[in-house]
């Protein structure tokens, strides 16, 4: 098996191209987002452009609600002419891509009243011909490509084989909860409904460290912030990455509340925002996916989760993303700021709980 890091959308861009422009059988992608700006358009030209017969592209329902990280209805959002004219050219840019041939489908519909909207497919997966497959965080619309992010490109028959069952089984408006081991990486699929007891290995994965763990999340939450607190009472450095400038400031408030607490330490990623969610234990096992490792992903999302223990990709990682990030990165040392931290966490459980009921009403969700 190969594995490749790729980091940040350039590096991640620059390899996709190559491999879309080489297909011969197959292109199918999945998304959370996939928007009608410079990113977006320019995914549905290669797409477009590709000469392999079977071109699909899996977009969840969030795209239909949130464009350039705003809400399309909200009244604020009404009259802006920007954000009116990219969501004009994101249906457009879809219907050319039907029209063209490329197959296109959107995932987990909101419900009539919305009651489903927390039940997203949050995967990002991209399966070409019969050996290549990339999974991790990053997105197709602008703001995400100026994101810090990365995906990880996997070549190897047996695992695309694997995501590619899931693919079908999700183009179908079916969500699994399974997981494969293919050698040094072990690949966890979350159909959101009992994605708790998967959850339940990566829990172990951090009950076992013995040395240090290091995180990189934008929404880190309740209840991996609890496993991490446990690791850090025994004696285990815990050292978490999140952005100085989060696009949701009330997670930002729960963390800097909440690790401090517990002796965590937390570094503020400088400048722009990262999306790259990772935990590295003991310099021996490396979770990746689309996951967050926030409550929204452990209770309601379908995600994609690998485990690796591949020593050479183990190595890039440390040396790419987390001596690069901490060496730009600033340790977080001021108050705990109390007050907002406890109104965050009351924020976040009180609305995790009513998404719970909600969902426990829409058996679909």
């Amino acid at each position: 098996m190969k594995i490749e890091i790729t980091i940040d959308s350039d590096e991640f861009w620059a390899r996709l191209v190559r491999d879309v422009r080489a297909a011969r059988h197959s292109v199918r992608i999945q998304t959370l987002s996939f928007e009608g700006d410079l990113v977006g358009t320019a995914l549905a030209d290669l797409l477009a452009g590709s000469t392999a017969p079977d071109r699909r592209i899996l977009v969840d329902s969030y795209t239909r609600f949130i464009i350039s990280d705003r809400v399309i209805h909200s009244p604020a959002n009404l009259l802006d002419r920007g954000l009116r004219a990219e969501v004009r050219e994101t249906r457009r840019m879809i219907e050319r891509l039907k029209a063209g041939g490329v197959g296109v489908k959107f995932t987990n519909p909101v419900g009539p009243f919305l009651n489903r909207f927390p039940a997203r497919n949050h995967k990002k997966l991209i399966l070409i011909d019969n050996e290549i497959a990339y999974l991790g965080g990053i997105n197709f619309s602008e703001h995400n490509f100026a994101w810090h992010d990365m995906m990880l490109r996997f070549e190897d028959p047996t695992l695309h084989e694997f995501l590619s069952r899931d693919f079908e089984h999700t183009w179908a408006g079916r969500n699994q909860n399974t997981s494969g081991e293919f050698g040094d990486v072990e690949i966890h699929l979350l159909n959101g409904r009992a994605s708790g007891e998967s959850f339940e290995t990566i829990f172990r994965v951090l009950d076992r460290a013995e040395r240090e763990i290091v995180v990189q999340s934008p929404y880190l939450s309740f209840p991996f912030v609890e496993k991490l607190e446990e690791a850090q009472r025994r004696g285990v450095a815990v050292h978490v990455i999140t952005p100085e400038r989060n696009n949701y400031q009330t997670m930002k408030d729960y963390l800097l509340w909440r690790a401090p607490r517990a002796g965590i330490a937390v570094w503020l990623y400088p400048e722009r925002m990262t999306h790259l969610k990772a935990m590295l234990v003991d310099d021996r096992e490396l979770i990746v996916g689309s996951a967050n490792f926030d409550w929204l992903s452990f209770a309601f999302c379908q995600e994609i989760v690998a485990i690796i223990r591949d020593t050479g990709v183990i190595a890039d990682f440390r040396k790419r993303v987390v001596t690069k990030d901490l060496r730009e990165s600033e340790r977080f040392t001021g108050p705990a700021r109390p007050v907002k931290g406890r109104l965050a966490d009351l924020q976040l459980r009180t609305v995790s709980r009513a998404l719970g009921a909600i969902a426990r009403l829409n058996p679909r969700a």
